[in-house]
């Protein structure tokens, strides 16, 4: 099973989001290392990873987004004030504003979505509301069309791996 404790590594490059990483190809994975395993996935339940939030749902992302909040308001009170907002106190933040800042990230890339939350508010805490209320199964991008070569950042914690 996927543990979000191995999703977001200061030590990685984290290029096309939150999630653990797997790609079309072998022999990209055998390139990684000897430990692979293999994940049967759909196409269709994840999202580019360099499409704009406002490819979202945005009343699902407003959802995520008062989830955290309930979770921690401090950082989310951050993120406001990073975006330009007037709230004083980390109690102050209204689901109104919580609207409001989606309007404002609609035009961020998703993988950068995920990662500014899942910094903010720890990668278990993101994952847990990213899967309740998005149900998109993670970000995808397209390295090489012509040898059907996609990167995966798999977010949904409930897709099964098998050892190869």
């Amino acid at each position: 099973k996927i543990d979000p404790k191995w999703m977001l590594h200061a030590d990685s490059n984290n290029q096309e989001g939150v999630g653990i990483y797997a790609g079309t190809l072998l022999e990209t994975a055998q390139a990684y290392g000897k430990d692979i395993v293999k994940a049967e996935i759909n196409h269709k339940k994840f999202i580019d990873s360099r499409a704009n939030v406002s490819k979202l749902n945005k009343a699902s992302a407003v959802k995520l987004l008062q989830e955290l909040h309930k979770i921690d308001n401090e950082p989310l009170w951050y993120v406001l004030t990073d975006y330009g907002f007037e709230v004083y106190e980390p109690e102050d933040v209204e689901d109104h504003h919580l609207e409001k800042l989606y309007d404002k990230m609609k035009t961020t890339q998703v993988r950068w979505f995920q990662i500014e939350l899942a910094q903010k508010f720890g990668t278990e805490n993101f994952v847990k509301a990213w899967n309740k209320h998005l149900k998109i199964d993670g970000t995808f991008q397209v390295q090489d069309k012509s040898a059907n070569n996609i990167w995966y950042a798999i977010i949904n914690t409930d897709i099964k791996l098998t050892k190869i």
